[in-house]
């Protein structure tokens, strides 16, 4: 039976090919081997970010102002008061241009071996998945909308960029119920001093309440794990998959033990608590799984997310940089909250 794959880097590590040079293995075929390794990359994270993000290339879009109005008892005769909503805002994502700096000639490919070649371009792509997490985590947590100047699509415009919604006065739409939200006061960055059951269902009820979707999860940090945990009456656990006395054979969703910075602990209220590893301690955050993602990951159009440059496009690697060129912003405003626990006003966490 014929073996069927795609020739990656990895495949090349996986036997005696690791320790030629790139030049006695081939250039070209090297060249395809790493563009193989870069399209799987891109796959990998596409997939990893489509929970919490919509990949798009679109740069703005507009939101709907307050739509409630109020129906009037009336006659033949009668003349009800003319009504209209309040008028929506338009709001966007920006696109970075993120590089590294590799600087590979026609005498580096001569004399490394593709064991050596493969080191750099798996630091390459750590560092790319190490800057994804840090633009997610400020995209999300950081709370104060700003503008981002266009710099690398026409036309060149200012992008205004909003954050959840953080009272800065602007409407907001009318809840699935008919609960009508003031714009001035209305925030998904909530605060307390001490995490409570009431207070973690506060921050739930606080994504639910815009939605019509049960799925909402809720993320922690490693290190917020066990106070979660602690809420007794609120948070209800998994049980640990591993051989232990059962008093009934009820089947019940358990815990997987297979990363233990990443896996589902247990349920509170409407909501199902994960530990990410992307999770910011004493900052729990709570967002809709089911519905429209609460973030946008802006790509341009055609582009893998990690790829190389190079003057010469004849010769791709022969390049100076690996580079990435996209950005994160909050598409639904409604659609997450995050909690910080140490006071009683929000503080937004340093992320570096």
């Amino acid at each position: 039976m014929p073996r069927v794959g795609t020739l990656d880097i990895d495949s090349l590590l996986a036997n005696s090919t690791a320790f030629q040079t790139i030049a006695s293995f081939g250039v070209e075929e090297f060249a395809q081997a790493v563009q193989n390794d870069l399209t799987v990359h891109d796959a990998n994270l596409r997939d990893a970010l489509g929970e919490i993000a919509l990949v798009t290339t679109e740069r703005l879009w507009a939101s709907s102002g307050t739509d409630s109005m109020e129906m009037f008892e009336a006659d033949e005769y009668s003349r009800v008061p003319t009504q209209r909503i309040t008028a929506g805002y338009n709001f966007g994502a920006p696109l970075r241009k993120r590089a590294i700096a590799v600087g590979w000639t026609h005498e580096y490919f001569r004399r490394k071996t593709v064991s050596e070649f493969a080191a750099q371009l798996s630091a390459a792509r750590r560092a790319h998945v190490a800057m994804l997490y840090r633009d997610l985590r400020r995209s999300i947590y950081l709370s104060a909308n700003y503008t981002f100047a266009e710099r690398l699509a026409d036309p060149l415009i200012n992008i205004p960029v909003k954050r959840l919604y953080n009272a800065d006065s602007l409407p907001v739409p009318t809840g699935p119920n008919g609960e009508t939200f003031d714009g001035a006061t209305h925030t998904h960055y909530l605060a307390n001093a001490t995490l409570t059951g009431a207070v973690a269902t506060s921050l739930v009820n606080t994504v639910l309440e815009h939605r019509v979707t049960g799925g909402i999860r809720v993320v922690v940090a490693q290190a917020d794990r066990s106070a979660w945990e602690g809420l007794t009456g609120f948070f209800k656990p998994y049980p640990d998959p591993r051989v232990q006395y059962l008093a009934t054979d009820v089947n019940r969703q358990t815990i997987s033990i297979d990363r233990m910075n990443n896996l589902a602990i247990g349920t509170l209220g409407a909501a199902e608590v994960w530990v990410k590893p992307w999770g910011i301690a004493n900052y729990p955050l709570a967002y809709d799984v089911a519905g429209p993602k609460p973030l946008v990951f802006r790509t341009r159009e055609n582009d893998l997310m990690l790829e190389t440059a190079a003057e010469n496009d004849a010769f791709p690697l022969h390049a100076q940089f690996l580079e990435s060129h996209y950005g994160f912003a909050v598409r639904n405003r409604g659609a997450a909250a995050i909690l910080y626990v140490g006071g009683g006003s929000y503080v937004d966490p340093t992320i570096s």
